[in-house]
């Protein structure tokens, strides 16, 4: 950025447009801590829609949204070894990894790693199909474990987002009625169930709503 060529932004004006969790998101994926980054607002549009709208929004809306549908709005209760889902195995192992980077100095590591379950998540839901597991009185409770393995991710998902997209973490956090998840500080806290079977979630708003509907034509 440059005074004389005339590039500077406006970070105030950015904030009020995409919010200050997507430019903070941006700026950690975009940029190595230390070094210098490129900053375009269409970068910015498309980490927006890619990683925050399609993949933690779409994950989250999902996942209420089916729970809302096939569980009156409830955590459903989940069969014993649910806890031994190659998901659920990947989102505890975050823990060890998203410290070790940000010891290093490196929150565009964590937050690829973080990402990386997110898109699991998502890929999880594919292969599932709750929706075809709904049609299936004998699949019920696969059906739930499904779901709850999901709430369980999310929840996860949204403790290791509070160093880096505090709203957002917030939002997810309070949804599914997690007691106290700023008390989660060390591995073997977070490696435990965070959410509780019969637990009435709050679909909410989207997390991060399409541009079209967020921006207004300037």
């Amino acid at each position: 950025m440059s005074k004389s060529l005339g590039n500077i932004v406006d970070p105030v004006a950015i904030v009020k447009k995409y919010g200050s969790d997507a430019f903070r998101y941006f700026l950690m994926r975009e940029v190595t801590l230390g070094l210098d980054g490129t900053y375009s607002e269409d970068l910015l549009k498309e980490r927006y829609t890619s990683d925050l709208a399609n993949d933690i929004g779409n994950l989250w809306h999902r996942t209420a949204s089916m729970m809302e549908k096939y569980f009156g709005g409830k955590v459903p209760a989940s069969s014993q070894g649910s806890e031994k889902t190659p998901l659920w195995q990947n989102v505890i192992g975050l823990w060890d990894k998203v410290c070790r980077d940000m010891l290093a100095y490196d929150p565009r590591e964590s937050l690829a790693k973080i990402w990386t379950v997110v898109t699991q998540a998502n890929q999880f839901v594919e292969e599932k199909k709750p929706w075809v597991l709904a049609k299936h009185e004998d699949q019920k409770q696969e059906l739930a474990d499904t779901l709850y393995v999901l709430a369980e991710t999310v929840a996860h998902i949204g403790v290791l987002l509070q160093a880096f997209l505090p709203e957002t973490s917030r939002k997810i956090t309070s949804r599914l009625k997690l007691s106290d998840p700023f008390a989660i500080k060390d591995e073997s806290a977070f490696r435990k169930p965070l959410v509780k079977a019969g637990t009435v979630i709050e679909k909410g708003d989207p997390l991060f709503p399409r541009l079209e509907d967020k921006i207004a034509p300037c």
